[in-house]
């Protein structure tokens, strides 16, 4: 279930506070929601006082309910990381159920990387290597592939680096 939250949010700019409805919870069941989220429209507020537009960065836990899997996405510059006050009884449930709970510490790269969930060949080449693994890792697996891909381009450059020309196309919802 996608959960929103109402909380008070202080505008960067004219550090006014104000209320806003924010989305901590996104479960793919909700097509639209899930997309805005890939493409980085979730959470993006607009100050009623100044006008000025800006993501909100939230830690989102982001539940794709087909592949079992549950990615907690945070910035670690904004918020602590989602682990250290995890309910560990509700981790254990979960993985009893088969799914799988990741971290991810950046919301551009942690995007790029869900975007590229159903990539056949990543999921073919780990199925072969582990083919006694269930589905959920699996796609862990090519999460973090391509999360780290993204990443590596990240420190390389300084900022996205050459996984830029691929984060737009995600935004702008196309594959590569």
């Amino acid at each position: 279930m996608s959960l929103p939250e109402n909380r008070k949010i202080r505008c960067g700019r004219c550090w006014r506070r104000f209320e806003a409805t924010v989305w901590r919870s996104i479960n793919t069941s909700n097509a639209e929601l899930n997309e805005a989220f890939l493409k980085g429209r979730v959470n993006v507020l607009t100050c009623p006082k100044c006008g000025h537009s800006f993501f909100a960065p939230l830690p989102v836990l982001y539940h794709d309910v087909d592949r079992q899997l549950m990615v907690w996405v945070f910035d670690s510059a904004n918020s602590a990381n989602p682990r250290e006050s995890a309910d560990p009884d509700l981790a254990e449930a979960m993985s009893g159920l088969g799914t799988v709970t990741l971290y991810a510490d950046g919301f551009e790269c942690a995007r790029y990387a869900l975007r590229r969930l159903g990539d056949r060949e990543s999921f073919r080449q780990l199925r072969e290597a582990n083919p006694d693994w269930p589905d959920a890792k699996i796609y862990a697996g090519v999460f973090h592939f391509h999360f780290g891909q993204a990443k590596a381009g990240a420190s390389e450059k300084g900022n996205l680096g050459g996984f830029g020309e691929a984060l737009q196309e995600a935004q702008e919802g196309t594959e590569r």
